[in-house]
């Protein structure tokens, strides 16, 4: 059995619309459990400690599960490699593969899930392959080792659609998938050419149409890492952004971009993000600016300075600056 940890906190101070807040908070804190049951089998347990917003518990710390999963692997076929399936809350297809490359969830969620779209985890099946081997070693240890099929890499589930926080609320079962290419394995491993897709309903009575279609390209090297996002769709996975009274789906579209500069020689890197999100009935425009530096120590662990700028509707003064810290075990 192998543990592992993973906690996110920070320190802010800036200002919600007219009122200025400073706070230490803990973002996220996830201790995680992993076992092997036989040669094809193992399971997995991960914790997701949080602060609870909600309610009568409101500042209490709130304990759920993240992932509850068994994993059984499958033989390579054909072009595909490390075939496996997670039946449980498992991972979904699209938010543990960004945030492979984006490595920044310290500072706060990806654009889709910051949006309010869809979260990482839920209760399902989901099926995971390479494309190709994977890749050699000298990409795996310096760039990236998740997802590292030479060709590419793919992913498809069915789930219940509310998130690994939510019950589920009516019979419609979402499908997810993602496939990965890599068109240039030998001149240019890092690139990488993704879609993802959602077809299902909101987590509500009313079941709203809810469509997800996004493009994504992202570059890898030693150094550098540039990733460009273009999403468009109908409706969200809780069921809560719709055009009017009569739960009909209102229709959105959004972009990301995102760049890391890593410091030659140092364990210092500049990082920049940029989000744009927009609906078309009920006219939300969202517009939010990341920037900052962070230093990585003992392998994974990082501090991050950043400050973030949000536009978001009638709020045009929300911006705070941080000292966030992950620690990694």
């Amino acid at each position: 059995t192998k543990i592992s940890g993973q906690w996110f906190m920070a320190y802010q101070y800036g200002m919600n619309d007219t009122v200025d807040f400073n706070k230490f908070l803990l973002r996220r804190a996830y201790l995680t459990f992993k076992t092997k049951l036989t040669k094809n089998l193992s399971a997995r347990l991960t914790q997701d400690l949080t602060i609870d917003n909600q309610g009568d518990d409101a500042g209490n710390v709130e304990v759920r599960f993240k992932y509850l999963y068994l994993c059984h692997t499958l033989p390579d076929f054909s072009i595909f490699s490390d075939l496996h399936f997670e039946f449980g809350i498992v991972h979904r297809p699209w938010l543990d593969f960004e945030e492979h490359i984006n490595a920044y969830r310290v500072q706060g969620s990806m654009a889709m899930e910051k949006d309010g779209l869809f979260n990482s985890a839920g209760f399902g099946i989901s099926f995971f392959t390479l494309i190709g081997k994977k890749m050699d070693n000298n990409f795996t240890k310096t760039v990236n080792s998740h997802y590292a099929g030479q060709y590419g890499s793919f992913s498809l589930g069915v789930y219940n659609g509310g998130g690994y926080h939510a019950f589920e609320k009516n019979a419609s079962k979402d499908i997810e998938t993602r496939l990965t290419l890599r068109p240039f394995p030998e001149k240019l491993p890092g690139l990488q050419l993704s879609y993802f897709g959602i077809f299902g309903k909101g987590n509500i009575p009313e079941q709203p149409d809810f469509l997800l279609h996004t493009g994504f390209l992202s570059f890898e090297n030693k150094l550098l890492i540039l990733t460009g996002q273009y999403f468009t769709g109908i409706g969200n996975s809780k069921g809560s952004l719709l055009a009017d009274t009569l739960f009909n789906a209102d229709a959105f579209t959004g972009c990301s971009g995102f760049a890391e500069l890593k410091i030659p020689k140092t364990k210092l890197a500049a990082f920049f993000r940029y989000d744009h999100f927009e609906t078309d009935k009920t006219n939300t425009s969202k517009q939010i600016i990341i920037g900052g530096f962070s230093y990585r120590f003992a392998k994974k662990s990082k501090v991050l300075i950043d400050f973030e700028n949000q536009d978001i509707g009638d709020k045009k003064n929300h911006y705070f600056a941080e000292i966030a810290l992950e620690v990694y075990f």
